[in-house]
């Protein structure tokens, strides 16, 4: 999904199929059982349980995962198209990070880079950006700036005009202005995408007093109050769920998350 994100936004594509696989394989599935990070089958019959019971993430009688076959496969695009092409939308992309710590380690607990997304270096009041209102009263200005840097450079090119005539008389005037129109339209639509980019979903990146889960929520008007869903790995290991539930604590009780929401 990251890959994918950033091809969008890097314009090299417009829609992008992400995901991943996982197989079975003799190898693997012994491995895991040395490390005993996989549930014991027979030990788990021998409880009485089902094989929808073996694996029991956060639970106090979780003991290692299950394995089997499994795929995910997402389709993203940007707003517009998928707009315009008319296809179901699910979900919007806020945010996607990776945190790529001990990778290549197979350790039941991984490690805690992902507390990078909640990293910033606040002053005492929140950053004016933060605040939606704001962000448009910015986008307004400046917009206004651009038309007005758009009309005068428009005048200027009589001046333009006359001043080249005045060097060569064969100076082809109206392939000239023609031109000129074309470059200042381009620059001002530029200069309007550059703004909406900046001041939309790029406002909070670079800033080092902005975390990037705090940006990303504030760009939709939300704050860290507003998340409703947090998903797991949940490996139903013992270490691995101990790990990941500390690493979601960590980052929202550091964005100032509201006691008991």
């Amino acid at each position: 999904v990251d890959v994918g994100y950033e091809t969008i936004m890097e314009g090299k594509a417009r829609v992008c199929f992400v995901g991943g696989f996982d197989d079975f394989g003799e190898e693997g599935s012994y491995e895991f059982a040395n490390m005993k990070a996989t549930s014991n089958t027979v030990d788990e019959f021998n409880h009485g349980r089902t094989p929808k019971e073996m694996s029991r993430p956060t639970t106090t009688t979780r003991n290692g995962f299950m394995e089997s076959q499994g795929c995910g496969i997402q389709v993203i695009m940007t707003a517009q198209l998928a707009l315009d092409m008319g296809v179901p939308i699910y979900g919007v992309l806020a945010l996607t990070t990776t945190a790529s710590d001990k990778i290549g380690r197979s350790v039941p607990a991984p490690g805690q880079g992902v507390l990078t997304t909640a990293r910033e270096h606040a002053g005492k009041f929140p950053s004016p950006l933060l605040d939606i209102n704001y962000r448009r009263r910015q986008i307004e200005r400046r917009k206004k700036q651009i038309k007005q840097w758009h009309e005068s450079e428009l005048e200027y090119i009589h001046d333009e005009i006359d001043a080249m005539k005045a060097q060569d008389a064969s100076f082809d005037e109206k392939l000239y202005a023609q031109e000129r129109f074309a470059h200042i339209e381009k620059e001002a639509i530029r200069q309007e995408k550059e703004l909406l980019r900046s001041m939309g979903n790029n406002f909070w990146k670079s800033d080092p007093s902005i975390a990037p889960l705090r940006g990303a929520l504030a760009t939709w008007g939300l704050t860290i109050d507003d998340l409703d869903v947090a998903s797991f790995h949940g490996t139903s290991t013992k270490a691995n769920d101990k790990n990941e539930s500390s690493v979601i604590c960590q980052q929202l009780r550091h964005l100032g998350r509201s006691k008991g929401n």
